[in-house]
């Protein structure tokens, strides 16, 4: 199996994102937060059936998509997945090509933080004013 093209519109912080895979080796490399993870994910997913929490919406697009060409025993095939879920405690139901996934191996590793909801800033208790001490004059 190959994975030819992917096209990713709106998911995570990817807005869009078109990539041609060359058929021997790929190499993604760039800092923390460009959407690294988010393309492996994305490929992973299209091979899918079922409820995910990993991928989400960008926050400025509507619906995210992701379109991919693969080839399996000579055999282009096209499949696209689309959701519109944000927020983080929901799931996505995706829709893939779950019975070819057994043609894919994804290794992964777990990060150590899960999403949790912030707690509101408490204000700072009232104090009584107390005016500063005026001093004339200074003494030895």
């Amino acid at each position: 199996m190959r994975v030819n093209k992917l096209k990713i519109e709106g998911v995570g912080g990817i807005v869009d994102l078109e990539l041609n895979f060359n058929a021997s080796m790929n190499v993604l490399c760039g800092p923390n937060g460009i959407g690294k993870t988010t393309v492996l994910e994305s490929i992973a997913h299209i091979f899918t059936n079922g409820d995910t929490s990993i991928l989400k919406r960008n926050v400025n697009a509507l619906k995210s998509r992701i379109l991919a060409e693969i080839t399996i025993y000579n055999i282009a095939k096209g499949v696209e997945i689309a959701f519109d879920t944000f927020v983080p405690e929901k799931k996505a139901s995706i829709q893939g090509l779950y019975l070819q996934s057994g043609f894919l191996i994804s290794l992964k590793t777990t990060r150590t933080f899960q999403y949790s909801a912030l707690k509101t800033i408490n204000r700072d208790s009232d104090k009584e004013y107390t005016a500063p001490l005026k001093l004339d004059h200074f003494t030895e």
